[in-house]
């Protein structure tokens, strides 16, 4: 069923029959009869989309508590925030485990998912578990799911009346009198990137990361500086990151992950403020080694393609010499990236880790590490590998290990791929002889493993003594059982 525009659909929906009693409490009353939840109950009340919607339609509804409201610093109850607050469909939390779950309107941004081990994020807001998953039915049968969430989910973009779809990054800079950013102005940003020729970069569908600097935190030296490198390091591919679910204090690669300029970024939290640190790891004459820490202005705007934080000021473009930073050995990578937690443990219990931690000038670690949602149904971190559990898990982790005297890229593993009219690499792992072969598809690689395509999620990590690319399924053979 398509969505549709809401007042096609409140037309269509207060024609339907009368009431049927007699049900369970639905979703509507349930958070009436929840004095926490008083303030969003009242705002239902008084929309006749929502209470239409509400009698008749399947939907997830996230509920903020009273002291969401409460916190916020301007009071806004503006039909574009009350709307954002609906998914479409009925999902419980088990079911939350896609990036995102679009919304009953047709012309908002997704509502991003975040799941961690023991909470789950919908976009900057923390569902609360407690008095969440409770499901119900609609006047027609539809199925109804609440979830209590403790912070308003805000869209920010208004006027969506005046859109024709979800707005993207790039609409954001294009529409952004559309956008309620208080008086901070994004025109210098935009005007260079689309000077460089840089606009693909926050059109296309790919999810990301967007760090745009306000207007004021411009001089002209600055404005100068900024080149196309320089841009790339402001964004994030492939990660959608909202301020507090994201690790803290944690390496991110951006776009400007070449040999002209490397960049990682951090999140930090100090005093109540949200912060990013830039590490220029490779430099240039022009942007130099070192690092930078710039206040985040706004943060969580939601769109289409991820997410946008406006931050005080340009990052990279140095006004005076940054301190250094260094690269990464491959076991900081697999210690402390969150979402890599089961390959690590599983690489510790099988005892492979340890082999990890050298850095010998003639020896090149290539590593394929399954990050967590690759695990999914397979192995858990709390899974006992002992008898012969473990031996068998060591020789599955040592396929992922692949130790030479160079490490091997995505590119280079695909120029072997098709060299000499072949199509196998043979890579020698710790388990032996790994056949594999690479393909690249719109600018994705998939490694082609027996009668299985696994897709590289993120590729060529580039670290002190090697290289790493997250893989979206584990070497394990079709048919093979692990537990």
């Amino acid at each position: 069923m398509k969505r549709v525009s809401f007042y096609v659909l409140s037309v269509i929906i207060l024609v339907i029959s009368s009431p049927v009693s007699g049900r369970r409490l639905t979703v509507t009353s349930k958070i009436g009869q929840d004095p926490d939840l008083s303030h969003f109950y009242c705002t239902i009340e008084k929309n006749v989309i929502i209470t239409s919607y509400l009698a008749y339609s399947e939907v997830t509804v996230f509920a903020p508590v009273n002291s969401a409201f409460a916190n916020r610093t301007t009071a806004d109850d503006s039909d574009d925030v009350l709307f954002y607050h609906f998914g479409w469909h009925s999902k419980n939390v088990g079911e939350l485990n896609s990036e995102f779950v679009y919304t009953i309107s047709d012309k908002h941004p997704p509502l991003w998912i975040t799941n961690q081990e023991r909470a789950v994020f919908v976009n900057n807001a923390k569902i609360v578990m407690g008095k969440s998953n409770y499901m119900a039915t609609a006047r027609n049968g539809a199925t109804q799911v609440l979830h209590v969430v403790d912070d308003v989910l805000d869209p920010v973009v208004r006027g969506t009346s005046l859109l024709s779809k979800p707005p993207k990054a790039s609409d954001f800079f294009e529409k952004n009198v559309l956008w309620n950013i208080g008086p901070h102005k994004v025109d210098l940003f935009w005007e260079k990137v689309v000077l460089l020729r840089k606009e693909s970069l926050y059109r296309v569908d790919r999810s990301g990361t967007f760090f745009v600097p306000v207007d004021d935190g411009f001089t002209e030296h600055r404005l100068q500086m900024l080149d196309a490198d320089v841009i790339d390091a402001h964004i994030i591919p492939n990660y959608v990151f909202f301020t507090r679910p994201t690790p803290k204090n944690f390496p991110f690669e951006t776009l400007a992950d070449g040999k002209m300029l490397f960049v990682l970024i951090y999140f930090m939290e100090q005093g109540g403020k949200i912060f990013v640190k830039a590490n220029t790891v490779v430099g240039n004459s022009k942007h130099p080694i070192g690092e930078m820490i710039v206040e985040v202005v706004k943060p969580n705007i939601p769109v289409r393609n991820g997410v946008v934080h406006l931050i005080k000021r340009p990052l990279v473009v140095s006004d005076k010499r940054l301190s250094f930073f260094p690269y990464l050995p491959v076991i900081h990578k697999l210690t402390s990236d969150p979402f890599l937690d089961i390959s690590f443990t599983l690489f510790e219990k099988t005892r492979l880790l340890q082999y990890l931690d050298v850095d010998q000038q003639d020896q090149k670690f290539t590593l394929f590490v399954p990050r967590d949602r690759a695990w999914r149904g397979l192995i858990t971190s709390s899974t006992d590998l002992s008898g012969n559990l473990f031996h068998k898990m060591k020789n599955v982790m040592g396929r992922h290990i692949v130790v030479s005297n160079l490490e091997y890229s995505m590119e280079r593993l695909k120029s072997l791929s098709q060299s000499e009219n072949r199509t196998d690499i043979d890579l020698m792992s710790m388990s032996g002889d790994e056949i594999i072969s690479i393909r690249k598809e719109r600018n994705n690689y998939y490694i082609i493993r027996g009668e299985i395509n696994i897709k590289v999620y993120r590729a060529d990590y580039e670290c002190t003594n090697g290289i790493i690319h997250i893989i979206d399924h584990p070497f394990i053979d079709l048919n093979e059982e692990l537990i």
